[in-house]
């Protein structure tokens, strides 16, 4: 939500979508793992990297306009990567 959440006033149906998700938060121990993460798979992006950790953690659905940019992460976490799945925001 970091990237695309601007005026609440205009966002109404991604307020009702967060509504149900669970929101983890960002603590010293999982700002590390996404920073290995993110070496791991030569990226740098902190924002995919804390949406791909925690949803692997929980076997989450991740609703996402960047597919391809979450996969490769999780790609890179290995079997705990599999826990997750990625759906296309359309």
């Amino acid at each position: 939500m970091a990237q695309a959440w601007r005026d609440g006033a205009r966002q109404a149906r991604s307020a009702r979508i967060l509504n149900g998700c669970e929101v983890p938060v960002l603590d010293h121990a999982l700002a590390r793992r996404v920073g290995a993460l993110l070496g791991r798979a030569a990226t740098s992006n902190p924002v995919d990297g804390t949406v791909a950790v925690p949803a692997a953690d929980l076997g989450a659905v991740i609703v996402t306009s960047d597919p391809g940019d979450i996969q490769h992460l999780l790609d890179r976490l290995g079997p705990a990567g599999r826990r997750a799945e990625v759906a296309a925001l359309r």
